[in-house]
């Protein structure tokens, strides 16, 4: 769900969106504006008396939201928050962040337009992602509950936010979330077929190596201090 603030000739409006469109329309009304949904554009109109202001609440509405433009409106966007409520959120975010709309009108159109089908074929082509591991759902869930910390309390006036200060509100500090990197990168290494064994080392351990690698022996190589990326071997 998104938030959307809209100040009107002095009056206020603070709603989520999806939601019906009579229903929408009514609570408009009632802070003045009985335009189509349509007619009232996301950016803000100060000029003819109303601004609106957008408050995304997960990764799936801030990717929703960063497609918004100078004219794109809320009848748009509450199309768009419709269609997506009534779908799996993985496999929508996961389609949004592929898609080359820039505008919210144009994801639209692309959301719910027919599958491509190979005519050569008649199968719908399809690309294959690796799984995601455990390590990366614990650091992107750390993220969220950041972001949704950092929402709650702009909705009460802060403005000004600190990573670590969040992050000790969560129960959370750097070190935890250089562990979920680390972890993600052994999970990640570990499936590589060219690679033979990962072991992880504890953070607090002093001049300890974090990951020691071992690949699988494909052919002769001998190196002395070659430097490869900036990594010395």
């Amino acid at each position: 769900m998104i938030g959307i603030l809209i100040k009107n000739n002095g009056r206020t409006l603070f709603t989520g969106l999806p939601k019906e469109t009579e229903k929408l329309e009514k609570q408009l009304a009632g802070i003045g504006l009985n335009i189509p949904l349509k007619a009232i554009n996301l950016s803000n109109h100060n000029d003819i008396g109303y601004e609106v202001q957008i408050f995304a609440q997960d990764k799936l509405d801030n990717e929703i939201a960063s497609r918004i433009i100078l004219h794109d409106n809320i009848g748009q966007l509450n199309d768009v928050l419709t269609y997506v409520s009534k779908r799996n959120a993985d496999e929508m975010y996961d389609r949004i962040c592929e898609s080359s709309a820039e505008t919210i009108s144009e994801l639209y159109r692309e959301l719910i337009a027919p599958p491509k089908i190979d005519n050569n074929h008649a199968i719908e082509l399809q690309t294959v992602k690796a799984p995601i591991t455990e390590s990366e759902k614990r650091l992107l869930d750390t993220i969220s509950r950041l972001a949704d910390r950092i929402a709650t309390f702009a909705h009460l006036g802060y403005k000004d936010f600190t990573i670590d200060d969040v992050l000790k509100e969560i129960d959370c500090d750097f070190e935890d979330i250089k562990g979920m990197i680390r972890d993600s990168a052994a999970e990640l290494l570990r499936a590589k077929p060219d690679i033979s064994s990962v072991e992880v080392s504890s953070l607090d351990t002093p001049f300890q190596p974090e990951l020691t690698v071992t690949t699988e022996e494909t052919q002769d190589t001998t190196a002395d201090n070659e430097e490869i990326g900036g990594l010395s071997l």
